[in-house]
């Protein structure tokens, strides 16, 4: 993924990430998503995922820590809830990367359109 928006490490993540059988049931959304993607406005310093996946979501657990450590990071926090997670990303020469993995429920109004 080349992208002058993003930071080698986020780059580097999107792409181990989205290459995980379990992460298909994520998107990439927020800031991050709006800088590199759509308006090219900004350098942002998270990535925000979203999953509709109740199981998907649990399944990080597991699959940041390795990806983690493919990538020479060490996880430096992480947070759980029921519907959240967070870690941070510790490269050994590198700035941090946020990552927040969140379990949406769609719509809070409304009808959903595609």
């Amino acid at each position: 993924m080349t992208n002058n928006w993003l930071t080698p490490l986020q780059a580097a993540f999107l792409n181990g990430f989205f290459a995980a059988e379990a992460s298909q049931r994520f998107f990439l959304t927020g800031g991050t998503s709006l800088a590199a993607f759509h308006l090219h406005h900004r350098h942002s310093v998270d990535l925000d995922l979203f999953t509709l996946d109740d199981l998907a979501l649990s399944e990080t657990d597991i699959l940041i820590p390795k990806l983690a450590t493919e990538l020479g990071c060490r996880i430096g926090r992480a947070r759980r809830t029921e519907h959240f997670r967070q870690f941070l990303l510790e490269p050994a020469h590198d700035q941090t990367l946020q990552i927040d993995l969140v379990r949406d429920f769609g719509p809070q109004y409304g009808s959903m359109r595609m």
